[in-house]
C-alpha cells in the first residue's frame, strides 16, 4: 500500500506520514526543496522518497493527502487529483481515518492557544503507559524526540485545531477534550467571537456521553460557552470556582510548581521547567486527564520532570550571562501577555527586546488595539513586515506594520519598524548588555533571525 503526501514538510503532514508509515504503508512525498523544521521527523520515516511537485506522483496511490497549503488553484499535483477524479484526503479527514480504521479513541486537545503544549504535556505524562495509542502533536520536541507514533493503547491525543472546523472529524470518538480557552481568531473564517463558541460548543457536543471535558474556567468567557454545551463537564483552573484547581504555586527563575485540589483531596508537589501561569493551566490539564484516563499519579508526577518542551514554544536559541535569544510561536495578543510574563519570570531583572512579526493581514487588522496592549508588556518593542497568508491577496490591504506601532503610542511606548532580513545587522551593531530579545510570530522570523542570530553569538 501506498501513500502520498503532497506538502509533506509541514508539521501536520509530516507527523501524519509517520503514523502512515508505521502502520505498513511506503509513504512517499512531495514538496519545495527547502528544508523545514520537520527535518529531523521525516528523516526516520523508513523508506521516505520526497521529490519535487510532479503529477506522476498522484498516480497509483491508495491514499493521497494533501496538505492545507496547497489547492488545485496552486498545485499541480493537486490539479491533476481534481482532473482525474482521484480520491483525495485533507489533513483532519486523514487522521480521522487513522482513528477510525484503528479503532482509536481520540484524546482531543482544543483552544485557540495552549493547544501544542498540552498535547505534548499529556502524551509525556502518558508516556509507557498501557492507555497511550498514539499522538499527533503540532510541534517537535526540543530534544528531536518524534511528535507523532503509534502505540498500543485505546486513546490518541490530536491536536484539535478550530480553524476552518477541523476538529469536527474528531471529536464523534473522543474519549477525552480539554479546552484550554476561547477567545476571537482567525477573522478570515469566523465573521465574529460568537461564531468562535458556536463552534467549540459543536466540536464538544458532537462527542459521545461518555467523553470526558475538561474545561479551563479562567478564561472570560467561560461562564457564558458552558452554556452552550450539551455535555457534563468540569472545570480545571487557578480560580476558585474551578473543580480541579492549582494550589501552593511557586514560580521562579527554574519553572513552576503546585499542588492539585479536587473536591477537598491534594494531589501534591508537581513541578516543570516551563514559565508563566498560563503554563500552570497547561500542566494542570494534562494532569487532570491523565489522572482521569487511570494514569498513577507517581508516574505522572515523575514523567512531568522530564518534559523536553516544544520548538517554537518558549524556545531559547542561545542564553549567556549577558543575553538571551527566546523564539516562541505567539502570533495572538491573548498569546503575547502570558508569553512575555513569562519570560520576566525567567528574566527578572533584564531589558526585554521584543521583535514581533505579525501574522496575517486580516488578523493584525482585526486585532491591531490588542496587539498595541499586549507589546506594551516589553521594555522595547521592534516590528517587522506583516507575513501574510497563502490565503490573502497582498493588494486587497492597504496597511503595514505601523498600525500597530501608531497604536502603541496610546501606551507611551515607542516601536521601531525594521525588515526581517535586516535584524541581524542592526542587532550586531547594538549594545546588548543583560537583555532577553523575545522573537515572536508564526512566520519565518526564527528562520531569518532568531536561529542565525544566535549562531552569530555563539561564534562571537
Amino acid at each position: 500500500m501506498r501513500a502520498h503526501f503532497i506538502g509533506i514538510k509541514g508539521v501536520g503532514i509530516s507527523a501524519l506520514a509517520k503514523i502512515y508509515s508505521q502502520r505498513g504503508y511506503t509513504v512517499t512525498g512531495s514538496d519545495i526543496k527547502e528544508d523545514f523544521i520537520t527535518k529531523p521527523l521525516l528523516d526516520s520515516i523508513r523508506g521516505l522518497k520526497i521529490s519535487d511537485f510532479n503529477t506522476k506522483n498522484v498516480y497509483h496511490c491508495d491514499k493521497i493527502i494533501i496538505s492545507n497549503a496547497y489547492t488545485e488553484k496552486n498545485n499541480s499535483e493537486a490539479k491533476e487529483c481534481v482532473k482525474h477524479n482521484f480520491k483525495t484526503l485533507t489533513y483532519p479527514e486523514a487522521v480521522a481515518d487513522v482513528l477510525n480504521s484503528m479503532k482509536k479513541r481520540s484524546l482531543c486537545i482544543a483552544g485557540c492557544k495552549g493547544k501544542t503544549t498540552t498535547s505534548a504535556l499529556l502524551q509525556t505524562l502518558m508516556k509507557g503507559t498501557k492507555q497511550l495509542g498514539g499522538f499527533i502533536i503540532g510541534a517537535p520536541y526540543q530534544n528531536n524526540e518524534a511528535n507523532a507514533g503509534l502505540a498500543k493503547g485505546g486513546y490518541f491525543i490530536i491536536e484539535a485545531d478550530e480553524y476552518k472546523n477541523a476538529y469536527f472529524n474528531y471529536s464523534p470518538c473522543a474519549k477525552g477534550i480539554i479546552i484550554t480557552n476561547i477567545f476571537f481568531d482567525h477573522p478570515d473564517f469566523f465573521p465574529s467571537f460568537a461564531d468562535t463558541k458556536k463552534s467549540f460548543a459543536k466540536f464538544i457536543n458532537l462527542s459521545p456521553k461518555d467523553t470526558y471535558i475538561l474545561i479551563c474556567g479562567d478564561f472570560a468567557d467561560s461562564k457564558d460557552f458552558a452554556k452552550r454545551i450539551k455535555r457534563k463537564f468540569e472545570t480545571y483552573g487557578l480560580n476558585a470556582g474551578n473543580l480541579w484547581r492549582a494550589v501552593n504555586i511557586t514560580e521562579n527563575q527554574k519553572g513552576i510548581g503546585f499542588s492539585v485540589l479536587y473536591r477537598g483531596k491534594i494531589y501534591k508537589n508537581f513541578s516543570a521547567g516551563l514559565y508563566g501561569k498560563h503554563n500552570i493551566q497547561n500542566v494542570l490539564a494534562a494532569i487532570v486527564m491523565a489522572i482521569k484516563l487511570g494514569v498513577p499519579v507517581s508516574t505522572i508526577r515523575k514523567n512531568l520532570l522530564n518534559f523536553p518542551g516544544t520548538k517554537r514554544r518558549f524556545e531559547v536559541y542561545f542564553e549567556n550571562k549577558e543575553i538571551a535569544v527566546i523564539d516562541d510561536y505567539a502570533h495572538h495578543p491573548e498569546a503575547i501577555s502570558p508569553f512575555l510574563e513569562a519570560v520576566r519570570q525567567k528574566y527578572p531583572s533584564r531589558t526585554i527586546i521584543a521583535v514581533f512579526q505579525p501574522h496575517t493581514f486580516s488578523r493584525t487588522k482585526a486585532l491591531y488595539k490588542e496587539f498595541a496592549k499586549s507589546l506594551a508588556g516589553a521594555d522595547e518593542i521592534i516590528l517587522t513586515e506583516i507575513y501574510g497568508s497563502a490565503r490573502e491577496n497582498r493588494e486587497d490591504f492597504n496597511f503595514n506594520s505601523e498600525i500597530i506601532g501608531n497604536e502603541l503610542q496610546r501606551f507611551k511606548k515607542k516601536a521601531e519598524i525594521i525588515k526581517s532580513d535586516q535584524l541581524i545587522n542592526y542587532f550586531k551593531k547594538r549594545n546588548l548588555k543583560n537583555t532577553a530579545i523575545v522573537c515572536m510570530g508564526a512566520g519565518d522570523l526564527w528562520v531569518k533571525f532568531a536561529a542565525p542570530f544566535s549562531n552569530y553569538l555563539k561564534k562571537a
